[in-house]
């Protein structure tokens, strides 16, 4: 559909699309500072195979590949309430996904 006829709360999905932001974006100094922003911050804890792989199944990881061409998924976080996930991608790209809404945002690296 094209842009001028959807819907103003439909945004679109297509990462390849370069959007330019007035907003300053903090910048983090390590892989650390991003886990401990996100742990006290957030409330979000490291991603556990045996207890968050289920955000990430099959039909999960088929909705990413035909949506955003992801083919590998590397977990790294869920929040407190084992919705939502943040994962990286081949490309280096954070994605943030939320199970219940379907929504997905990301941060180009």
């Amino acid at each position: 559909m094209p842009v001028e006829t959807r819907s103003p709360n439909q945004v679109s999905n297509n990462i390849s699309i370069q959007k330019r932001n007035k907003g300053t974006m903090q910048t983090l100094q390590s892989y650390s500072e991003l886990v401990d922003a996100l742990k006290n911050d957030r409330e979000f804890h490291e991603f556990h195979k045996s207890t968050d792989e289920w955000l990430i199944d099959q039909e999960n990881k088929e909705y990413f590949k035909k949506t955003y061409d992801i083919t590998n998924i590397h977990p790294l976080f869920v929040d407190q309430y084992g919705m939502t996930v943040l994962f990286l991608d081949d490309r280096g790209i954070l994605f943030a996904w939320c199970e219940m809404t379907k929504d997905t945002g990301y941060l180009k690296n």
